[in-house]
């Protein structure tokens, strides 16, 4: 069966930080896998950066400055589009006020208002 675990190992893909690439996507919390429900509470538990660094590894400031300008950036983001969420809830609400009434029963029909 070690060929399976070859194949296994071939297929993973572990990143430093956030990759770009999914960013911007919404996170998720599993909450089977949190280590408070997954470790008993006097098991002993490390962290992979941690870990690395007492091995030599000496990237992990690179990656809390990259984390860091992630962090920023994103930050950012979150305010834009806030700011474009209520600018469209107020365009809706005033197209809603400014429309006649059978305008926007036909728009409440198919979800639009």
């Amino acid at each position: 069966m070690w060929f399976i675990s070859c194949a296994v190992c071939r297929c993973v893909q572990v990143f430093e930080g956030v990759p770009t690439m999914v960013e911007r996507k919404k996170r998720m919390v599993v909450p089977s896998a949190l280590r408070i429900v997954r470790l008993k509470p006097k098991r002993n538990f490390c962290r992979l950066g941690d870990l690395s660094s007492q091995v030599g590894w000496s990237h992990g400031d690179l990656v809390a400055r990259l984390e860091e300008k992630r962090k920023t950036r994103s930050s950012a983001y979150y305010q834009k589009k806030k700011e474009r969420t209520k600018m469209q809830a107020e365009a809706k609400s005033f197209a809603q006020t400014t429309l006649p009434k059978d305008q926007v029963a036909f728009l409440q029909q198919y979800g639009h208002a």
